[in-house]
């Protein structure tokens, strides 16, 4: 559901349950009570507005969270330059598949436990990605390049993901994965969901062996973002115009930068500094930022 709450500020109510118009209307008052108190109303402070930072967060959003998860309810306030963005970026595990990919093969390798323990810290901002990384690499040292397909075919994309990439082809949206997981994997989605572009790590195999290695730099958080940033100067796309999509905490800054951020049933920490969350919703809920409805 969409509302006009200005003339550059858009609401979308996205929720699973049927909503009646007497409770959107409510919220849509509630929103406007809290923007009547702005005095300035040119587009960019109601940019500002929408950004983490911004009066609407702390006086609106944050109050009314209880609520809004009680009845299932995700919200995406948004100007209107950022709807109909012309490019998404999403990382890959747990985002746009329902696992993370470094813990199948660690079921491949008997390694599951200790590699998973080091998956937690690194996702929640507790342990450094690169170094975090290279240690669970370690305890994938002489796996059998077979066992990739069978970490594969126990890998599904999450609900809601060929939906909204329909979506995207109709509307010519430029999309890349950003990811700090593998290429191997990372081609396979992008087939099946007909992406632009992918960004991931190359794991090192020699005689049908992984080396417990990778080719070429580390793909982190940093690296994350400068290919944002990269994509939409080779499309000539302002970032207001972007959009990026992840759950873990080296994702944080690739978020931050698209000019719109969702953490999708991300860990706390990207909740509490990224624009907006999904919790409640399936990827395809993301359509609903296009001229879809």
């Amino acid at each position: 559901m969409l509302a006009t709450i200005h003339d550059h500020l858009f609401l979308t109510l996205i929720h699973h349950t049927q909503l009646t118009e007497k409770m959107i209307e409510l919220v849509r008052i509630n929103i406007l009570d809290i923007l009547l108190e702005e005095a300035t109303l040119d587009q960019k402070a109601w940019q500002g507005l929408v950004s983490k930072q911004g009066n609407l967060y702390e006086k609106w959003l944050k109050p009314l969270k209880a609520d809004l998860d009680l009845y299932g309810i995700d919200i995406l306030l948004h100007t209107q330059e950022q709807y109909n963005p012309k490019l998404i970026v999403f990382d890959m595990d747990s985002t746009l598949i329902n696992s993370e990919v470094i813990d199948e093969l660690a079921q491949e390798a008997n390694a599951f436990n200790a590699v998973q323990e080091i998956t937690t810290q690194a996702m929640s901002g507790k342990l450094d990605f690169k170094a975090s990384l290279l240690a669970r690499l370690k305890h994938l040292e002489n796996l059998p390049v077979a066992a990739l397909d069978k970490a594969y075919n126990r890998i599904l994309l999450n609900t809601g993901a060929v939906t909204l990439f329909n979506t995207l082809k109709i509307h010519h949206t430029k999309t890349a994965i950003l990811s700090g997981g593998f290429t191997w994997f990372a081609k396979k989605i992008q087939k099946k969901l007909g992406i632009d572009h992918i960004v991931a790590n190359e794991l090192e195999i020699k005689n049908n062996q992984l080396t417990g290695h990778l080719i070429g730099p580390i793909i982190d958080s940093a690296m994350k973002q400068k290919k944002l940033i990269e994509l939409s100067k080779k499309y000539d796309i302002p970032l207001y115009q972007t959009m990026a999509v992840g759950d873990g905490a080296n994702d944080i800054p690739m978020l931050q930068t698209a000019g719109t951020g969702i953490a999708f049933h991300a860990k706390p920490i990207v909740q509490n500094t990224t624009q907006f969350a999904l919790n409640h919703n399936d990827l395809d809920a993301l359509k609903y930022m296009f001229d879809y409805h």
